[in-house]
């Protein structure tokens, strides 16, 4: 994802603030992770914002991953 994802970072110096890729990986690292835990239902409100960010983080993701494959396969 980086090579293209910089370019684009570094053609539109706003669209790096707007989503920034690295810390969106690693907080959805962090999400899976504190998903798989066992206590995770004790407290159900939080179980369930903890869950809601994860896939709004999984989904922009992979949104921006569909369009640099996009623009790869139109630009080879």
């Amino acid at each position: 994802m980086g090579l293209l994802l910089n370019k684009l970072a570094k053609a539109f110096p706003c669209y790096g603030g707007i989503f920034d890729w690295d810390h969106a990986l690693s907080r959805l690292e962090t999400l899976n992770k504190e998903a798989e835990s066992p206590d995770l239902w004790n407290n159900q409100a939080s179980a369930q914002k903890l869950l809601k960010e994860r896939e709004v983080l999984q989904a922009s993701i992979e949104r921006i991953q569909a369009l640099e494959k996009q623009l790869k396969d139109s630009v080879e």
